[in-house]
């Protein structure tokens, strides 16, 4: 029996984006950063009988790539100094009770040894300034997102809460938040480059996309295309076509000595697919995305998506990109598909024109 050809993986680094609260600013981040982070297990703080890191969960920040000390530092892309503070966030998770306190020859209050009930995570971090707001960039999953803020990032209750980080926000960054219809002029611009306004002669140039992901008008139907040239793909271009809302997009970028493929979605989050990015060092070697992990997403954040947001913002302004050009490039997109499904399937122009309304022949 024939198998099926088995997919590769992809490797993707999730970035999030949370807004730092305005009075805070770098500075302000690395005091944050030294404070006390760790938390007793509820149902050992009573155990007398147990060393006290046996009954902790030790949380924390710790500067990164084996630093001594957090410090700030500034990175200059695209003639754009960027003042940043690289950290790794380190947390860790306790087993339930249940299962962390068990019965051994009779006795039932037996503690599991700590390396078997507690396991720790960690979230890269790069807290960065761009006019005078300080962001931080996560690298951290959907689903731990909300455990990274609480334990942190103060945002928890009772001994989660730091009140020295006031408020996170991390819904509707304005910054770098999308609509559908960023996504539909984004995705009519494959082929062209964009300079930055700090410096004309960096440019990046719009290679490929890689993904769109739609939903209905009525968000019935959820559909994603994935791979090399969606723009070919008919479930793709049908959904485009047909006005669907863009939630979410793959495009490939061309930097100066960087080539990065990623996914970004309408609430800022950012999708780096490491397997198809590859970055040029100072003496031309090729790194991947870990060996040159701050400028990579600095050049993500603090230069790619504000010059895309900033050309979009300025083609609307002045009726580069309107309503009507949105609509001719939905109707060739659909035009396309037309032409495909009548190749494939040898429909003739006649066969068109039975099926459409005696008002369109």
């Amino acid at each position: 029996m024939a198998r099926g050809r088995a997919k590769t993986k992809i490797k993707e680094v999730r970035l999030s984006v949370w807004e730092i609260d305005s009075s805070i600013a770098l500075e302000g981040v690395i005091d944050n950063l030294r404070l006390d982070y760790n938390l007793p297990i509820s149902y050992l703080a009573d155990r007398a009988d147990l060393q006290e890191r046996d009954k902790t969960l030790e949380n924390g920040w710790h500067p990164a790539n084996g630093e001594t000390d957090f410090s700030i530092n500034s990175l200059n892309i695209a003639n754009t100094d960027i003042r940043y503070v690289h950290a790794s966030g380190y947390y860790e998770k306790a087993e339930s009770e249940q299962k962390a306190v068990i019965n051994v020859n009779g006795t039932n209050n037996t503690v599991v040894p700590r390396h078997l009930r507690v396991f720790n995570r960690s979230c890269p971090t790069v807290f960065f300034e761009i006019e005078s707001k300080v962001y931080a960039l996560v690298e951290v999953s959907n689903s731990e997102e909300s455990r990274v803020r609480s334990v942190l990032f103060g945002q928890g209750r009772g001994d989660n809460k730091k009140e020295e980080w006031k408020k996170i926000n991390y819904k509707e960054i304005l910054q770098f938040s999308w609509d559908s219809q960023f996504f539909y002029w984004l995705l009519s611009k494959i082929g062209s480059s964009f300079s930055h306004e700090s410096d004309p002669e960096y440019t990046i140039s719009l290679l490929d996309v890689s993904a769109v992901a739609q939903l209905t008008t009525e968000q019935e139907y959820d559909s994603t295309s994935k791979g090399a040239n969606v723009l070919g793909s008919l479930p793709a271009l049908s959904g485009l076509g047909t006005n669907q809302s863009v939630y979410e997009a793959g495009f490939a970028f061309q930097f100066p000595n960087m080539t990065l493929t990623l996914r970004m979605s309408d609430n800022s989050t950012c999708f780096i697919n490491s397997s198809a990015s590859n970055i040029i060092g100072e003496n031309g070697e090729s790194l991947n995305i870990e060996q040159d992990y701050v400028r990579v997403v600095l050049t993500i954040y603090g230069i790619l998506l504000l010059t895309l947001k900033r050309k979009y913002n300025s083609d609307v302004a002045n009726r580069l990109w309107t309503v009507s050009q949105e609509q001719f490039q939905r109707k060739n997109w659909a035009l396309y598909v037309i032409r495909e499904l009548c190749e494939e399937n040898d429909i003739s122009l006649d066969d068109v024109k039975g099926i459409l309304p005696e008002s369109n022949n």
